[in-house]
């Protein structure tokens, strides 16, 4: 097996901010994706990418439920873990893992609400079958 910790230039994280992600229902929200390069071997099918979301982007309370949507591409294996940056639980989710490409149905879905305001940086990963991982954060700021 590849040891990819030193292959990796970075996780590169890209989020054009004037983009609104198909996969959100409601107003519209930022959706970075990241994707993975080996330098060796450039994009490679074995590499784990998310794309996470979340909405509403703005005006969250505390209290306000806050839907959270990720869907992982390049493996079925494993389950999406969120930690919302507020201390709570962690929440596993399971998207399809792009099995059916782009199918509208293929995010995995959970809510979560904010006890205080504050700024969050919300944390999800998942890690295919030969344990390369992909991990996107998120900023969520609760008024």
């Amino acid at each position: 097996m590849t040891n990819y910790s030193h292959a990796f230039l970075t996780i590169a994280l890209s989020c054009i901010a004037s983009a609104i992600c198909p996969a959100a229902e409601g107003p519209a929200a930022i959706a970075p994706l990241v994707r993975v390069v080996d330098l060796n071997l450039g994009e490679s099918a074995e590499i784990v990418s998310l794309h996470p979301n979340y909405y509403p982007t703005q005006g969250i309370r505390p209290g306000d439920a806050v839907t959270f949507k990720v869907r992982t591409f390049n493996t079925t294996a494993g389950k999406e873990t969120w930690d919302f940056g507020d201390g709570s639980a962690k929440v596993e989710v399971q998207s399809d893992g792009n099995a059916v490409k782009l199918a509208p149905d293929g995010y995995a879905v959970t809510t979560h609400r904010y006890d205080k305001p504050g700024d969050y940086v919300v944390r999800v990963a998942r890690t295919n079958e030969q344990g390369v991982a992909a991990v996107a954060h998120l900023h969520v700021y609760v008024r």
